[in-house]
């Protein structure tokens, strides 16, 4: 595998093998919580979506967005849409204290942020005044007045423009920013570039018996950068 962009990881699965189930998620389906199962190729089509949405947005190359959530697909989707695009990912514990948000989003000078539950949107959104950066809040639940992500998804995306901007992409382009907890003072962002975690990936792969058919599980965010080595290897 000669690839070093973490987005090219999804797009040789859609190749290879675009109708097999890459992630499942248990969903409400008419009032029945169900298993609902997305190949490679749906998340691929899900996240563009997502990638058009954020250029509409007019984010740019290295431009953050905030992901806030318990463990679902969303989160994997808008981290794909991010990542394809040169954003940065910057994600965030559920249930860290307000003081550490407010912290977190002006030192990573976050545009959008993505949230999963009416509870993270009540902490999230007194920060859309303390901030001139953030402009946006989009949520993966239903919420009043508040604009919900698979609501918003186009019918059509511009894939020239995608593709124009995965090719802008750098294998040493920061991924993500991972802040710690800060325990002993304001939180510390670590800075994970696309070569960083794809070379996990792969070594991942070498020393992990993964066969095809072999189920995992994901626990986000404690395993963010972790989930993408048990997502993309195989």
């Amino acid at each position: 595998m000669n690839t070093r962009k973490l987005h090219e990881l999804l797009t040789i699965q859609v190749e290879k093998n675009p109708d097999h189930f890459f992630i499942s998620n248990k969903e409400y389906i008419n009032g029945i919580n169900n298993w609902r199962h997305y190949s490679y190729n749906e998340i691929q089509q899900l996240a563009n979506k997502v990638s058009q949405i954020l250029i509409e947005e007019g984010l740019q190359k290295d431009d953050k967005i905030a992901i806030i959530s318990e463990n679902r697909v969303e989160w994997n989707i808008v981290d794909f849409a991010a990542i394809q695009l040169g954003i940065i990912v910057v994600p965030m514990y559920p249930n860290i204290s307000s003081k550490d948000y407010h912290f977190i989003f002006n030192d990573a000078s976050i545009k959008i942020a993505f949230v999963g539950n009416f509870s993270i949107y009540q902490k999230v959104f007194p920060i859309l005044n303390d901030t001139s950066l953030l402009n946006r809040i989009i949520s993966f639940d239903t919420i009043e007045q508040q604009q919900r992500l698979f609501d918003l998804l186009p019918n059509e995306v511009d894939i020239q423009e995608i593709d124009n901007r995965k090719a802008k992409v750098n294998i040493d382009d920061i991924a993500t920013i991972i802040y710690t907890s800060g325990t002993t003072g304001n939180p510390k962002g670590v800075m994970l570039t696309h070569k960083n975690i794809v070379s996990n990936v792969l070594s991942v792969k070498e020393v992990t018996p993964f066969h095809e058919g072999k189920k995992t599980l994901s626990f986000l965010p404690l395993c963010h950068s972790f989930e993408r080595m048990v997502f993309y290897a195989y």
